[in-house]
């Protein structure tokens, strides 16, 4: 195993700088409290190569010091990037592939920083972003964890720069960040819980559940993109596209009337832990699981009503809301429909004439209806037809699957428990084991990653190179 270490940078900010440089950077070892405090970005890379040996450093926000490892290692060390097919097909070596003084690194296409990977004289160095595993400030990582040390406050005033004098009030500061995200990593570590994200040890966790059962994971969750549909008739090319569409994300919603005003004495309501509670058989909640059953025409199979189904559903309608309900349905990817908006009608708003029309004319004389095609889950669906009222309705097709309860209970009890019976860190990292294996659940297959370069003006820049093969 690598020796780990927890890292973290002080930039420089000051009035009338023409660029921004590290000037203080902190590194510890897990498990020690041995705080290196370097000045500058070169003194941490040189105290890095100087253990001689494989190295895994964190650091809290990887997309900020991160920005700048990459822009040192581009610009200034002129290592080489360790990818093939850079001008076809771009794919990063593997890391026991890379050659000597090259770095590779992942970042997403929305700009999701989780690793760099530096190779120098057969030394790895891998740099990764804690924040993924620990999705807290370093202020309430501290507070929660009830960590011995604890984030320090402090404004830098005057200049600074790479190689200045660090004063010993700016040492402890800069100790105190690192050591703080040491003392939670040592936890994370301790409990055999060490990959690159939260979700990703919560799912690994809850995969060994289902094998101490002797349960298969791939038996109830299949990869659904590697069925394969007629795009023609189901609009998708795979099942995992196909229920994908239905997705949704959170109800958020102002009523109309009530917008762009200043209300006072509200309230504010939360539900102590939501998402295990709805994945707990306690919830009554069935979900799908295996290979799906799909369908075609305008109708709802009968196997469906046959023991427990789950069914994702494709219609064509138009719609209105009725008297005393909440609209809750969004149609995205379309200029003619506000994507964040609640629709109360499928009809189009025409913002000249102040009011809503069930047809738009293109510039070009094409007419556009406002009848529109949504994909739903069985949940939505039933409230869908509970809440609005439809006309010109058609169930184009859709696709049904068993449905089982208690299928996250085991995983759900043990750490309930250890919450329920624990304080300070540990019940802490329950909570989060509790909360982040939902979002796994629903991973998609978009791998699609930057790839940096130098722009014209010495700047790194980044493009975006398209991959679907990520997978759970």
């Amino acid at each position: 195993m690598s020796k780990v270490l927890v890292g973290d940078f002080e930039t420089t900010v000051y009035e009338g700088q023409e660029f921004t440089e590290v000037w203080a950077s902190a590194v510890v070892e897990l498990f020690t409290e041995d705080v290196q405090i370097l000045h500058s970005i070169d003194d941490t890379f040189d105290y890095l190569t100087s253990l001689k040996e494989n190295v895994t450093i964190y650091y809290h926000n990887l997309s900020f010091d991160g920005s700048f490892w990459l822009d040192y290692l581009l610009t200034k060390k002129r290592f080489t990037q360790a990818v093939m097919n850079e001008d076809t097909e771009p794919e990063f070596y593997l890391t026991k592939y890379m050659p000597n003084n090259s770095f590779k690194y992942l970042i997403s296409e929305i700009g999701e920083w989780y690793t760099i990977t530096i190779k120098t004289n057969g030394q790895v160095i891998e740099i990764k972003d804690s924040l993924k595993l620990l999705p807290f400030s370093v202020k309430r990582m501290g507070d929660s964890f009830k960590t011995k040390h604890r984030k320090l406050d402090m404004t830098y005033v005057g200049k600074r720069y790479a190689g200045c004098e660090i004063t010993e009030q700016e040492q402890e500061y800069i100790k105190n960040d690192v050591l703080v995200v040491k003392e939670c990593l040592e936890i994370m570590y301790q409990q055999g819980h060490s990959k690159l994200t939260i979700g990703a040890c919560c799912l690994s966790e809850y995969k060994s559940t289902l094998l101490m059962g002797s349960l298969d994971y791939k038996m109830f969750f299949p990869n659904l993109y590697e069925i394969p549909l007629d795009n023609e008739e189901y609009g998708c090319d795979n099942a995992g596209e196909y229920v994908r569409k239905s997705y949704r994300g959170g109800w958020c919603y102002v009523a109309k009337g009530k917008e762009r005003k200043i209300h006072e004495n509200g309230i504010t309501l939360d539900v102590n832990s939501l998402y295990p509670s709805m994945m707990s058989s306690e919830s009554g909640n069935y979900f799908p699981v295996g290979k799906p059953t799909f369908w075609k025409g305008n109708y709802i199979p009968d196997e469906v009503n046959i023991g427990h189904k789950y069914f994702f559903i494709r219609i064509s309608t138009k719609f209105k809301i009725k008297k005393n309900k909440l609209p809750f349905v969004q149609i995205k990817n379309t200029f003619l429909r506000n994507g964040r908006e609640m629709l109360e009608t499928s009809d189009f708003y025409n913002h000249k004439r102040n009011e809503y029309l069930n047809k738009y004319i293109l510039d070009d004389g094409t007419v556009i209806d406002s009848r529109c095609t949504i994909t739903m889950t069985m949940t939505d669906y039933k409230l869908f037809l509970e809440h609005y009222d439809v006309t010109e309705f058609e169930i184009l097709d859709g696709c049904y699957f068993q449905a089982e309860i208690g299928l996250f209970d085991e995983y759900i009890n043990k750490w309930k428990k250890i919450k329920q019976e624990s304080t300070g860190a540990i019940r802490e990292l329950a909570k989060l084991f509790l909360n982040n294996l939902y979002g796994k659940m629903a991973t998609y297959i978009d791998s699609s990653f930057k790839l940096a370069y130098i722009k014209e003006n010495g700047v790194v820049g980044f493009k975006t190179v398209k991959e679907y093969n990520k997978k759970a």
